[in-house]
């Protein structure tokens, strides 16, 4: 489970084990790519992911010396773990339509349309 590793590197960055500049590269794109996860995955696979990263991140940002492009990530994905335990939230102006029909507004506005539409003169005579 990618998870369980993420996880893992996170807390073996904390523990000193690797401390190379390759091994930040990795946790940059370990943290973008968990980001990215918590964006796009569905909350209810989500809640379950937070318990096995919340405590490696958070022993990440105190102990590590985070890089600028770290620390955005860091950010963001707090934000982001934050979110996902917040209740959903559906935005009332989505479902105001109620029982209209774009097929009988497009009807009645042609008629209305042609109703009001002045006759015009067959020719048009211009002046020279």
């Amino acid at each position: 489970d990618f998870v369980d590793w993420a996880g893992g590197v996170c807390k073996s960055q904390t523990d000193g084990v690797s401390k190379s500049g390759d091994s930040t590269f990795q946790l940059i794109g370990i943290i973008h790519t968990i980001a990215v996860l918590f964006k796009k995955a569905p909350r209810s696979s989500l809640l379950n992911c937070i318990e096995t990263l919340w405590e490696p991140i958070i022993k990440l940002q105190d102990q590590c010396k985070p890089t600028l492009i770290l620390r955005k990530l860091l950010m963001k994905l707090f934000t982001r773990l934050g979110c996902a335990y917040l209740p959903p939230r559906i935005a009332s102006w989505r479902y105001q339509r109620g029982q209209r029909s774009l097929l009988s507004e497009t009807s009645t506005g042609k008629e209305q349309k042609a109703e009001h539409r002045p006759e015009r003169p067959e020719q048009i005579a211009f002046s020279h």
